[in-house]
Parts: C-alpha cells; structure tokens; sequence
C-alpha cells in the first residue's frame, strides 16, 4: 500500500474518531437514537482502541508533574492501555447485554457492544478529571451513568424510570466501592510517606535485634 494510501486510511480514521467523540459529548440522546445497530465489532473496537491510545498519552502527559515520565513504561501503556480497553470493552457489554435481556431488551450483542464502546468516547475527559480528587472519579462514574441510561432507552426501548431505577442503584454501589477504594489508597500512601520520613530523620531503619537496640 502507497503511503498516500496509508495517510488517507489515518485520515478518515481520525475523523470518525473526533467526530463519534463530539457526538457522544456534545448530545448523547441524538447519537444513541441515530445509531447503527448493526455493522460489524471493527469499527467500535478500532474506536475502543482510539480511546485506549488517548488515554495512555494523557496518563503519560499527567505523570509528568506526578511520580515522573518513564518512557519505558509509557511505551508499555501504550500497548497494555488498549489492549485492556478492548478486553474489558467486550466483558463490560457481556454483563451489561445480560442485564438488558432481563429488563426486556430485545437488541442482540453486537449493539450491546456497539453502546458500551462508544460510551468510551468520555474517558479521555474523565481520565483528566481524575486529577481532582473524589471529585473527578465520581464526575466520571455519573456521566457513564447517565450514557448508559440513554442507551438503554433509546437503543434498547426500556422505559425511562426502570433504567435510571436500576443503574441509579449499580452505579451509586460503584461510587462507594470507588471512593472507598480512593480512600484506602491515599491512607496507605500517607503512611508510607510518614514512615519514610520518620526513617530518614533517623538515618534509616533498626535491623538490630531487640537486645541491642536496648543496648543502644
């Protein structure tokens, strides 16, 4: 293939990229009801992998003014980061296409995916507004939220009362499972700060034994 070819293909892909984005951001109830329910996996997981590539440059952009920019593992989140986009993509419309079927969808797998892919579109924002936080994660949790109601109703017709219902619940117990989580990390890291800083004033840690610390 010519490289004019290539560029061509980049091209065309960028576009789809940024505009399925702007849709989904912009008026998600518009961009669920035009929707193709069918087509094909390529096309929602090569914007799954988009949104992969995105949001491990954003991580390795952020990590620049957190714990450092190490370009070997930046280079690693850039292979690892879409690659587990898109595992998680197809087990997330797994649980998700199951929960349809039970409140009465009649929409196959496929659009199943094809709404929790393209539901990605805002991790790239919500990746960013994970620097605040508590805040930015739970910004992230209850704009999924409201992306995947949108769906349910206008891709896969289920009343709009038994949807906010149901995931109202599922995502407000995957608030207190993430802040709690938040919570325990920043606790740990506060206490291994606190212990280096303890061992550096005194010139490290005691590897005596009980006795001879006495002795000391």
């Amino acid at each position: 293939m010519k490289m004019e070819g290539i560029q061509d293909l980049l091209a065309v892909h960028c576009r789809f990229v940024w505009g399925t984005m702007v849709s989904v951001i912009r008026d998600p109830v518009e961009f669920y009801r035009r929707m193709e329910k069918t087509g094909g996996f390529r096309e929602p997981l090569l914007f799954v992998l988009s949104m992969g590539v995105l949001v491990a440059l954003i991580g390795g952009f952020l990590s620049v003014f957190s714990v450092g920019f190490h370009f070997y593992a930046f280079l690693v989140s850039l292979v690892i980061g879409p690659l587990m986009f898109s595992i998680f993509s197809f087990i997330g419309a797994g649980v998700f296409f199951i929960i349809w079927r039970i409140i009465g969808s009649e929409q196959s797998y496929e659009t199943a995916y094809r709404c929790i892919a393209y539901a990605s579109a805002v991790t790239p924002v919500t990746m960013l507004l994970g620097i605040i936080p508590y805040l930015g994660s739970l910004a992230g949790i209850l704009w999924m939220l409201y992306l995947v109601v949108t769906a349910t109703v206008a891709v896969h017709g289920v009343e709009a009362r038994k949807a906010w219902t149901l995931f109202g619940v599922l995502f407000f117990l995957l608030i207190l499972v993430s802040m709690g989580s938040q919570y325990s990390a920043r606790q740990v890291a506060k206490q291994m700060q606190s212990y280096g800083d303890t061992a550096g004033e005194t010139g490290g840690p005691s590897t005596g034994t009980p006795q001879e610390q006495g002795r000391e």
